[in-house]
């Protein structure tokens, strides 16, 4: 299932951070200083860590199928 709803207004915010790192560093504060995400460091980490998780297996699974649809 891909979710495109909020491309743009990831795609913006990246620009404006200039980078990605700089939008991860500005994604986090935002967490910390607007959100409880953190008041449970365990959960907070897993939570980010099985999301990542499932989006690369799925780059992943991607990244295959093109390569076939290419050597077509």
């Amino acid at each position: 299932m891909s979710d495109e709803r909020f491309d743009g207004l990831f795609m913006s915010a990246i620009q404006q951070a200039q980078g990605i790192n700089n939008f991860y560093d500005a994604m986090f504060s935002f967490m910390r200083r607007k959100t409880d995400f953190f008041s449970q460091d365990d959960s907070s980490f897993e939570t980010v860590k099985n999301n990542f998780e499932k989006h690369r297996v799925l780059f992943k699974q991607d990244t295959k199928k093109q390569e076939i649809i290419k050597k077509k």
